[in-house]
């Protein structure tokens, strides 16, 4: 077996699918364990860190809160600094800024053995920047233990003309366009309803799979590895009303365009709360 540690700062959005993702796939990754820090003990997210326990790894936490872990039926097995001492590689998957404080707070105590630490992409000067098949000639080993995974508009443009969020292999590149900064930040999802939007001028958008807001967490795959549990719904419900807004503005930014939503269940407005362009049909309506 591997004696490699990986260590996960943060089980939201980013931290928990990828903490699922790494126990799940040890093996053939060639990872010896898997850990991971959960900063508060939250009753509502009992649920979540209970999964990951299930999946293989092991809770770290703050040494004066392992008590109050414990109260809500959750063990730890390492403490905060314990667990960065025992890290192969540390990945910050913590919200912006608090990456940074964690560099200087922790991190920069424990560069004796070589370990790297990994922040994602809101920690901009992090680290050396990298972005997969832009700069990867750029990590070499031992120069560089801090490493910023850089993303779209982030400033590599000394290695691309303009910056992309690219997951396609090398020699792809080509295939790429970029669309802009009016979706920054958005989900693929409703990113994709604006691409539709302005490359194809469609008169009509049917609208099938969509998170909605709603107070019953009615999800595809709640539950499922990798996505969130049905018990977590303060995290999913703040997320699912993000993409509700994003789409509200895409309709809105179209007023020419007819959309459908198929088989909406969310909240129930008064006549004239949605716009115009928006309507609804069931499946079999279709």
């Amino acid at each position: 077996m591997s004696d490699k540690v990986v260590h996960v700062v943060g089980t939201g959005t980013i931290g928990e699918p990828l903490i699922g993702l790494l126990s799940d796939y040890k093996e053939p990754l060639g990872i010896g364990e898997v850990t991971f820090h959960k900063n508060s003990p939250l009753t509502y997210e009992r649920a979540k860190v209970k999964d990951l326990l299930r999946r293989g790894a092991a809770l770290a936490v703050d040494e004066e809160k392992m008590d109050s872990f414990k109260d809500i039926g959750l063990e730890p097995s390492f403490g905060a600094e314990e667990a960065i001492m025992r890290a192969s590689v540390v990945i910050d998957c913590t919200p912006k800024g608090i990456g940074h404080q964690n560099k200087h707070k922790y991190y920069e105590k424990f560069l004796d053995n070589g370990r790297g630490f990994l922040a994602q992409g809101s920690e901009q000067g992090f680290g050396m920047k990298y972005a997969r098949g832009i700069n990867d000639s750029a990590l070499i080993k031992g120069d560089d233990q801090f490493v910023y995974i850089s993303g779209l508009d982030s400033g590599l443009e000394k290695y691309q003309p303009q910056g992309y969020i690219i997951w396609v292999p090398k020699k792809m590149e080509h295939k790429i366009k970029n669309i802009g900064t009016k979706v920054l930040g958005w989900s693929t999802g409703t990113s994709a309803m604006y691409v539709a939007c302005t490359q194809f001028s469609p008169k009509k958008v049917y609208i099938l799979g969509f998170d909605h807001k709603n107070d019953e967490y009615d999800n595809l795959y709640a539950d499922t590895k990798h996505y969130y549990s049905r018990d977590n719904k303060q995290e999913w419900k703040t997320i699912h009303n993000e993409w509700s807004d994003q789409l509200f503005e895409v309709f809105n930014w179209f007023p020419d365009i007819k959309f459908y939503w198929v088989n909406y269940g969310g909240y129930v407005f008064s006549d004239g709360a949605f716009q115009e362009n928006l309507h609804f049909l069931d499946e079999k309506e279709i």
